[in-house]
């Protein structure tokens, strides 16, 4: 989902940007539930679980909808996501998000660590991949480093910026 009411575009074999207006937005389905993969996040993306059949007997009333999208627009109803709608969105998502062997590895020997909580290390992302490599004896690549960075994020892993660098506050698991 875009959540920008107007987006900045060049369309293909154009040489002109163009401001386009929000209209639409990319429905599918899949047999699968581990569909979403993206590191950045699931915010853009609405899942939903059918848990039955869908009954479409009854055909819609498409100008009707129409009418009703309109007079909530022009009613000036809120059409964007605010952070607290962002946040919850992603949490439903959770369950339809495809875990990366780099999430796989990290959650077998680490957790977050909690606010002063004894026995937690502060380690960079470079210095966890090596820990993992070490006891796992999966190769992982150094160009992976950046998007561990970002599975470090997807997880929630309290972190801070020093001049050394990102450093991660983590639990070791059965060390």
């Amino acid at each position: 989902m875009i959540q920008k009411s107007a987006v900045n575009t060049r369309k293909a074999y154009q040489t002109w940007i163009e401001r386009l207006q929000r209209y639409t937005s990319f429905i599918a389905t899949s047999n699968h539930t581990d569909l979403l993969s993206d590191l950045s996040g699931s915010r853009r993306f609405m899942v939903v679980k059918i848990t039955g059949p869908i009954h479409h007997q009854q055909p819609v009333d498409h100008a009707q909808l129409y009418a009703q999208a309109v007079a909530e627009l022009r009613g000036k109803a809120r059409y964007w996501f605010t952070a607290r709608d962002e946040k919850l969105l992603v949490e439903s998502n959770r369950e339809f998000e495809k875990q990366t062997v780099d999430e796989q590895l990290f959650l077998h020997y680490f957790r977050a660590a909690e606010k002063d909580e004894p026995g937690a290390r502060s380690m960079r992302a470079v210095e966890i991949m090596e820990y993992i490599q070490r006891r796992s004896r999966v190769k992982l690549s150094h160009t992976h480093l950046n998007s561990f960075g970002r599975v470090m994020k997807k997880l929630e892993i309290p972190s801070r910026h020093t001049r050394e660098g990102n450093f991660y506050d983590v639990v070791e698991l059965n060390p």
